[in-house]
């Protein structure tokens, strides 16, 4: 997600339209929680670090279309990380939410497999890109 925020023109001279869609799965999208979880000891995130490195705090409008997938039987903070992004972003007709048949580890599978609901999804849009 930090791709799509990016200021590619200001910063790298690049066409603003660089990023043409984003597909995000099993998200963390504000890591300022985990500061105050069983993680941290092991991550050892400073408060700054978990500003700057959360996704959520640094939305910016943009047009590229952008979905946030999630496993069905992920955590619930996933799931509530995903509300939050959704509501972020501030455009629910150009949001799509994928809740996939999966567990955290296995979501992964849907973006492998043929018949996979992420793989579908990612093969459209990239013929929707080219376009």
């Amino acid at each position: 997600m930090e791709l799509l925020f990016t200021d590619w023109v200001g910063s790298y001279g690049l066409p603003e339209d660089v990023i043409k869609s984003v597909l995000s799965i099993s998200g963390l999208y504000d890591l300022r929680p985990l500061r105050a979880s069983y993680v941290q000891s092991h991550l050892d995130l400073s408060e700054s670090d978990a500003v700057r490195l959360s996704p959520l705090l640094h939305v910016r409008p943009t047009e590229v279309p952008v979905t946030l997938a999630v496993a069905s039987n992920d955590p619930a903070g996933f799931h509530d990380q995903l509300d939050d992004m959704v509501k972020a972003l501030c455009r629910p007709t150009s949001e799509q939410v994928l809740h996939v048949p999966a567990d955290h580890l296995s979501i992964l599978d849907a973006l492998v497999r043929p018949d996979g609901t992420l793989l579908k999804h990612v093969l459209t849009h990239m013929v929707h890109a080219r376009t």
